[in-house]
């Protein structure tokens, strides 16, 4: 089975919506790896080769995300790469019908509030 079809029918459908011709080789590797256990796993590859998707792509396909709180922790080093990867990763979780809160030193202060007090999805 490809890596591919091992990801759930909405992370194909958005892989598909956005006319990707294949997956990336580090995603490649990643989806059965991460899909296979609950061990954790540093995805370590060159800028701009499809890490934040290597990582999500199965971690989105794999999480119950109708059980109540938060499902995904995700840290980044620098609020830059967060902003960057926030637009794709919320772009994804769209058609899981998750929420994605960031959360860095300029986020509002309002949705770190409403996050810690009605605990949801993805941070």
């Amino acid at each position: 089975m490809t890596a591919f079809n091992l990801l759930s029918e909405p992370i194909r459908k958005y892989i598909r919506d956005q006319r990707w011709e294949s997956l990336r080789k580090i995603q490649e590797a990643s989806i059965p790896r991460i899909l296979g256990t609950d061990n954790n796993y540093v995805i370590i590859s060159k800028t701009a080769s499809g890490k934040t998707e290597a990582a999500f792509l199965p971690i989105l396909s794999k999480v119950n995300f109708k059980e109540k709180g938060v499902k995904v922790l995700y840290i980044s080093p620098l609020i830059a790469l967060i902003n960057d990867q926030f637009i794709r990763v919320e772009k994804l979780c769209d058609y899981l019908d998750v929420k994605v809160t960031k959360w860095h030193g300029e986020a509002s202060k309002a949705q770190k509030d409403h996050l810690i007090k009605i605990p949801k999805e993805l941070f």
